[in-house]
């Protein structure tokens, strides 16, 4: 059996029943897919009509760039030394009783640090001063002996004036008084020499008690009471940490730039970012022929001894002003591996990435050479939210 259909075209079709029912089945699907097509579109227009959710805008400390004056300056390193460092030392051999000062125990000029035994000291001052009352008694003596001879002396003279005495007495008499003269000045001598002897040997005693030679503090100890020391030993080194140095050294090339009386600015590690002065004492006249730099000394100082002797600095010698440069916080600026050095400017509520060129470094804060001018805002923190064309709400 045939079916007849008309088709689009007016063109009378005969299929077979089997046909037909196999067309109707293919047009059904067909219909039921466009009809999901339809519904599934709608439900897309749907979605698409609402509003997409906005980002939110990161918040950013920024800093508006202002031209001022700035300083040039080279950046060096260096450590603190004393001006005033001594060792203290014995003078002769002994043993050691008393230590009387520990590490950093401050000390003032004249004042006690250590004692030696001065039991043989005593003895000898003792036995000293014994022969220096022998010695005197002796010169007492002789010029006892000395008066009796001049007499006798001035009497044979008047004898031989009148003829009462002979030619061989007068002469005896002479020689006496001659002897009795050489007897007072070899006394005289003697008590010379034993008053020596006797103030070396107080100055014995006096060496047993170890005085500081300077005002400062105790930086080492280097003994312990108890033991032997030998003559020339080392007990104490002391430091004048009033009065102390910046030694560091500069290279030849930047040499020209300084000069005696330049400020130096600098900080320890101890107190963080508290900065201390100093001014350049002298320029090494020579350059070392190996590391092709010259040793470069300045004065600290140091009134309340907060720097000690032996801290490490970091620091710049200010070698003069440049009337003005654009300078930003040191957190402004990314330093990203194989990338130049950037900034992010605020333009219209938005972070751009900027390019710049860096100068010398402050406090806190580096020259910007070029890739912004006066005005401009840039974001003051490192953010990792903040990218290129990001929003961002600016605070101060």
């Amino acid at each position: 059996m045939q079916i007849r259909h008309r088709d689009s075209s007016g063109k009378t079709l005969r299929l077979p029943r089997i046909c037909w029912r196999l067309v109707s089945t293919l047009a059904g699907a067909t219909a039921v897919a466009a009809g999901l097509a339809a519904l599934l579109g709608s439900a897309c227009s749907r979605d698409n009509a609402k509003p997409a959710t906005a980002t939110p805008a990161v918040s950013v400390k920024v800093v508006r760039v202002e031209p001022r004056p700035l300083e040039d300056a080279l950046d060096i390193t260096g450590s603190l030394v004393s001006s005033v460092a001594v060792e203290v030392k014995t003078e002769f051999a002994g043993r050691l009783v008393a230590m009387r000062k520990q590490e950093g125990d401050r000390v003032g000029r004249g004042e006690l640090l250590a004692q030696l035994d001065d039991t043989g000291a005593r003895l000898s001052v003792a036995q000293a001063r014994a022969s220096l009352d022998v010695a005197q008694a002796a010169l007492d003596r002789a010029r006892v002996g000395e008066q009796a001879a001049r007499i006798e002396g001035e009497r044979s003279e008047n004898l031989s004036r009148s003829g009462g005495i002979t030619q061989r007495d007068y002469q005896a008499a002479q020689v006496a008084t001659h002897d009795t003269r050489a007897q007072v000045k070899l006394a005289e001598a003697q008590v010379e020499q034993v008053r020596q002897a006797l103030a070396i040997a107080e100055k014995h005693l006096r060496d047993c008690r170890i005085l500081a030679p300077i005002a400062g503090e105790v930086e080492r100890k280097l003994a312990n009471p108890g033991g032997w020391v030998d003559g020339n030993t080392v007990l104490y080194r002391l430091v004048d940490n009033q009065r102390l140095e910046l030694q560091t050294f500069v290279a030849s090339a930047d040499l020209a730039r300084l000069e005696r009386g330049q400020k130096v600015r600098f900080t320890v590690a101890t107190y963080g970012d508290e900065d201390f002065g100093a001014t350049v004492l002298s320029i090494g006249a020579g350059v070392d022929p190996q590391s092709r730099s010259a040793p470069v000394r300045a004065a600290v100082p140091n009134p309340a001894r907060k720097l000690k002797a032996g801290m490490f600095v970091k620091g710049r010698i200010v070698t003069g002003v440049k009337p003005s440069g654009l300078v930003v916080p040191l957190e402004a600026v990314w330093h990203r591996t194989g990338q130049p050095p950037h900034v992010f400017v605020l333009e219209q509520n938005r972070a751009r990435r900027r390019e710049v060129k860096l100068g010398s470094e402050a406090s806190a804060a580096i020259e910007i050479v070029s890739g912004l001018k006066a005005g401009d805002v840039v974001v003051a923190e490192q953010n990792l939210e903040v990218a290129d064309g990001v929003r961002v709400t600016p605070r101060p």
